[in-house]
């Protein structure tokens, strides 16, 4: 990502050439334009996809499919008929497994999937429950919407490579059926957007708000994790109290700072035994 000074980028830059690696190029896109770029393009979305496939298999198989999947990167030829195979593929194999729950997870994505951030809560829930993770090419998906809306008319590349991410993620939550992650109707889920958080940019606020009511009624229940203090978590924590009525399952939001805090532990097991 950027930020608007370049002075991360340049913090990067300078601690890697101290630690000795000279031929290292640091990138700071604007998340924004990466869809529409020569350089990123719909490459990058169907990597997203291929990661959103990934996380939508079981825990013990991710490592062998994401081999699978970074060998066709190499080669490039990652493409969206590969993705539906090894959708279509992984669909068979889910359904031979078990769990107790089925739960569905959705925020701030550095902490959603990164275990040491979300202190490896995730995947322990995970040893005997059937986790979700909220797709991250559906989540840039809304938001490059969002920014064409914004932009007006003369994004006509970026409104083609929507449309073609559109149909991938159509096609792909298809083979994937029951255990697919995607939202039933993406466009659906963007007038939630609208109704429930029509004003709000930046950390995903409009995804993250309506995502927590598309979930289906065989979820057994729904978190909701951010960084402690996070400003778009505590408003969407305050606004979803308007809207309470409308869950189909149990909410529990979580919070991290980087402390290994009994209390939040003790705060989800006590809830996954009334779930």
């Amino acid at each position: 990502g950027s930020e608007t000074f370049g002075q991360y980028s340049q913090l990067l830059k300078q601690k890697l050439k101290n630690a000795g690696h000279k031929n290292v190029e640091v990138v700071s896109p604007f998340i924004e334009d990466m869809l529409e770029s020569s350089e990123y393009g719909m490459e990058f979305a169907l990597i997203l996809v291929a990661g959103d496939v990934i996380m939508m298999a079981n825990k013990k198989h991710r490592k062998s499919i994401l081999e699978e999947v970074s060998e066709r990167i190499k080669k490039g030829n990652l493409d969206a008929s590969f993705l539906i195979g090894l959708a279509k593929k992984l669909c068979k194999k889910l359904s031979t497994d078990s769990y107790k729950k089925k739960l569905y997870v959705v925020g701030e994505a550095s902490i959603v999937f990164n275990p040491t951030l979300n202190d490896y809560t995730l995947e322990d829930l995970e040893e005997d429950n059937r986790l979700l993770y909220m797709p991250l090419s559906e989540m840039m998906y809304f938001d490059w919407c969002d920014y064409l809306k914004k932009e007006g008319k003369d994004k006509k590349v970026l409104k083609k490579r929507l449309k073609d991410l559109k149909q991938v993620m159509i096609a792909v939550s298809k083979e994937m059926g029951e255990y697919s992650s995607f939202d039933d109707n993406i466009d659906e889920l963007i007038k939630e957007a609208d109704i429930k958080l029509p004003l709000y940019s930046g950390g995903n606020a409009r995804y993250r708000m309506a995502k927590q009511f598309r979930g289906s009624n065989s979820l057994n229940a729904l978190f909701n994790v951010s960084s402690m203090y996070e400003d778009t978590g505590i408003v969407i924590k305050i606004l979803k109290k308007k809207h309470e009525e409308e869950y189909n399952y149990p909410v529990l939001d979580l919070y991290f700072d980087g402390s290994n805090h009994a209390s939040s532990e003790e705060r989800v097991e006590n809830f996954m035994h009334y779930v």
